[in-house]
């Protein structure tokens, strides 16, 4: 499929960046600054198949990552993409300002739900990692077309092998189907950011990190079929 249609009289010629095309619906979950993003957007040139959303509000997103958020968010809405602040990926099925099915690709990059002083790794925060992945799993699994896919890029080794992304996703009806190496170099612009904490908007280093691609598991049998 060389072109897909974005209107009844517009054909959109396909462009693709790593694992996503411009002939899919994406959603994108969790952003910190936009820079993803607005990488894709970049790279489609039209980012009318985009809804890039955030949990800060507006205003902290600009107070977080200042003129950087400002001209990511800017370059996704001149190119057409929907832009949603104080967006809950655990509740995402349920909002309503954004009630809707059929996405190709739903992208959450490194969940993490903040710290404690005892730090990310302290039992209580370990929980909450893992509750927001679980419930984010169930809300995108509502939101797939049947043979659409949930990416979760993460951090491996320890403490984030404790997520148990795998685990959390079967709950939710969602199956691994692969894992391949994330390299943040495939997205020209993007930048990782902290979302909270004293260093929130500061990246972070990545090290090894993996995306995680799961689909549901009824289109896992009809693959492994």
């Amino acid at each position: 499929m060389d072109n897909v249609p974005v209107t009844g009289h517009e054909i959109l010629e396909a462009k693709r960046i790593s694992h996503y095309s411009n002939q899919q619906l994406i959603l994108l979950v969790g952003e910190g600054d936009f820079s993803f993003a607005s990488s894709l957007a970049t790279a489609f040139g039209s980012a009318t198949n985009i809804v890039a959303t955030s949990l800060d509000s507006k205003g902290d997103l600009l107070i977080k990552y200042g003129t950087n958020a400002e001209l990511n968010t800017s370059n996704l809405a001149r190119r057409g993409a929907l832009v949603l602040h104080s967006f809950d990926a655990c509740y995402m099925s349920l909002q309503h300002q954004f009630r809707f099915t059929g996405l190709h690709r739903i992208v959450f990059n490194f969940p993490h739900a903040g710290y404690l002083w005892r730090g990310e790794h302290h039992p209580t925060m370990m929980a909450k990692h893992k509750e927001l992945v679980r419930l984010f799993f169930a809300n995108a699994k509502e939101m797939l077309l049947p043979e659409g896919q949930v990416h979760v890029s993460h951090k491996l080794g320890h403490p984030y092998d404790g997520w148990l992304l795998e685990e959390q996703a079967e709950s939710g009806g969602l199956t691994l189907l692969k894992r391949v190496p994330f390299h943040q170099e495939q997205f020209p612009g993007y930048r990782n950011r902290r979302g909270q904490g004293s260093k929130a908007g500061s990246t972070f280093k990545l090290g090894k990190a993996d995306t995680y691609i799961f689909t549901a598991r009824a289109m896992c049998k009809q693959v492994e079929g």
